[in-house]
């Protein structure tokens, strides 16, 4: 799971747009899980990829990204 790009989203401005196709794929995992709102454009052997736009992580995208960071350390 893609836990680091979806940790940035939820600091990020949204929407926001990728390019990479690396991020690409690692988007449409997320939107696969439910964790994000987003449109990826088909892709095809005959035509260049058109970027990725991520609108909003959900509720169980904010759920299940506070399952997969460490408590917050409470010595100061």
């Amino acid at each position: 799971m893609p836990m680091s790009l979806l940790a940035a989203l939820a600091r990020a401005p949204l929407p926001c747009t990728f390019d990479d196709l690396d991020d690409i794929e690692k988007i449409r995992v997320l939107l696969a899980h439910g964790h994000v709102e987003a449109i990826i454009p088909a892709w095809t052997f005959d035509s260049i990829q058109q970027p990725a736009t991520v609108y909003a992580v959900t509720a169980y995208g904010v759920k299940a990204l506070g399952h997969a960071l460490p408590p917050p350390s409470n010595a100061l």
